[in-house]
């Protein structure tokens, strides 16, 4: 609803789903995989770093796909946020990469 100079307006609107979030005690931005990311990684869950802070740019992460926070399985952005929102603050924790290589790494950090 919308009013315009004394005359209301009511305008739809289509709210879509969260195409990408930050997640939290990183701050890695993450995307639910595409069909193409699908097919390139050979996946069918996980999420894609599209960006990533200054201080975790050396670790070559960005392209990467999680698959997983602490050995538990992401499925998309929704798992990646209540993963890492539950995360230890003071404890170590570890999440799993998968490159287009097929090759998979475990990040360790505190």
């Amino acid at each position: 609803q919308v009013d315009r100079e004394g005359e209301t307006l009511f305008i739809p609107v289509k709210l879509k789903e969260r195409q990408s979030l930050v997640v939290p005690k990183l701050g890695l931005e993450v995307k639910n995989l595409s069909e193409e990311d699908k097919k390139i990684y050979k996946i069918k869950k996980g999420v894609k770093i599209i960006g990533v802070p200054e201080g975790y740019r050396e670790h070559d992460l960005k392209g990467k796909v999680i698959i997983s926070v602490n050995r538990e399985e992401v499925k998309n952005i929704q798992d990646a946020n209540t993963l890492f929102s539950k995360l230890p603050r003071y404890r170590k924790s570890s999440f799993t990469t998968l490159d287009a290589k097929g090759e998979r790494e475990r990040i360790i950090f505190q």
